[in-house]
């Protein structure tokens, strides 16, 4: 604003001022960066290394994009509402960075066969050298929440007055995560 007036009359002899008034007006802003269950991330805003979450407070005004790296046990499923978003002067952007756990375990199932039919009993078998030494006494059986890796499976006796004839698809199998071996 300009005090007193924006127009003022001059008299002769006299004099007038103009006082013009000035207010700051912001050039930065607040930028937040959030995760999931506030798991730290590495994460790349523009050109810059940070550790999120984080609330970055006096960031020009402008556009940011934010990139990360998914810590281990977890994967990236967004970053919300965008990757890319404008600060405005005197504002704050909010970013999500959304984590999705990997899963650590799977299931192993035992199942037997006994003349073309489904058998349903006592054996004695198990796995040994496996990430999970388990007993199988009975079948059908299954154990989730296993280890993941490598299991070999060994019977030492099936349904009464039987033999082993083979094993399918394989003795050893490989548990992935999430996944199920049979």
């Amino acid at each position: 604003s300009i005090t007193p007036s924006a127009s003022q009359t001059l008299t002769a002899g006299g004099s007038i001022t103009f006082t013009a008034n000035y207010i700051s007006v912001p050039t930065t802003g607040t930028v937040a960066i959030s995760t999931t269950g506030n798991v730290a991330v590495s994460c790349q805003l523009n050109v810059s290394t940070i550790t999120a979450p984080t609330t970055l407070t006096g960031k020009a005004a402008g556009n940011y994009t934010l990139s990360c790296t998914a810590p281990s046990g977890y994967t990236i499923s967004s970053i919300t509402p965008s990757a890319t978003q404008t600060l405005a002067a005197g504002g704050t952007v909010n970013f999500a960075v959304n984590l999705t756990a990997v899963p650590t375990t799977g299931t192993v199932k035992v199942l037997a066969m006994m003349n073309g039919a489904t058998y349903t009993g006592a054996m004695a078998c198990g796995f040994l050298n496996s990430p999970s030494n388990l007993t199988v006494n009975s079948v059908p059986f299954s154990q989730s929440n296993v280890p993941l890796g490598t299991y070999n499976f060994n019977c030492a006796g099936g349904p009464p007055n039987s033999q082993l004839q083979s094993i399918t698809p394989s003795a050893s199998q490989t548990l992935t995560a999430g996944g199920s071996i049979t």
